[in-house]
């Protein structure tokens, strides 16, 4: 789809799948918020978004950004306002939520889903 063509809400926040961009974001360590046409387009190339929902919070962000560091390809971290929860780890067709964090959580979803998208291209 287009950029500002319409299309049905997302059954989860942040999205899991659906309707997506052509394009997809570089993989890596975001400040700002990636809109939600772009993530999923990630998460179908079997990528991972770790994204968290707080106004001041640096030691949140420095305690992830420690896990997401370790991976050069296949992940991204970037705030997400207005989320039922703190954290959120999405994979295409997966979510997990965390109120606090929690590394081996973390660690254990990016593990286990990463590179299982329905279309997994190369790094």
């Amino acid at each position: 789809m287009a950029p500002g063509q319409t299309h049905p809400p997302y059954n989860t926040t942040p999205p899991t799948s659906g309707w997506h961009y052509e394009g997809t974001a570089r993989w890596g360590i975001y400040s700002q918020t990636i809109p939600d046409e772009l993530q999923v387009h990630n998460l179908e190339h079997g990528g991972i978004l770790v994204q968290y929902s707080c106004d001041d919070c640096p030691e949140l962000v420095a305690q992830l950004e420690g896990v997401v560091k370790h991976y050069r390809s296949k992940v991204i971290l970037a705030t997400y306002p207005d989320m039922p929860q703190r954290i959120a780890l999405t994979a295409w067709g997966r979510i997990a939520e965390l109120s606090v964090f929690d590394e081996d959580t973390i660690v254990s979803f990016i593990e286990a889903y990463r590179n299982k998208g329905p279309e997994n291209v190369p790094d």
